[in-house]
């Protein structure tokens, strides 16, 4: 999952700060299955995300 995320989404955007440990599984009690958690952490990668939401 996270290598993916790093050669699909964070190379392909040129996400400055992405890191492969910016992100984790978070296993609980109230789901059999894992749940991916992600830091987006520095203002410019989150404002790449920005930039795409938004239309125009």
């Amino acid at each position: 999952m996270f290598e993916a995320f790093a050669s699909r989404v964070a190379v392909s955007l040129s996400m400055q700060d992405f890191g492969m440990d910016d992100g984790h599984f978070l296993h609980g009690p109230e789901s059999q299955h894992p749940v991916y958690v992600g830091d987006i952490g520095a203002a410019t990668d989150f404002g790449v995300f920005i930039r795409i939401a938004l239309p125009g």
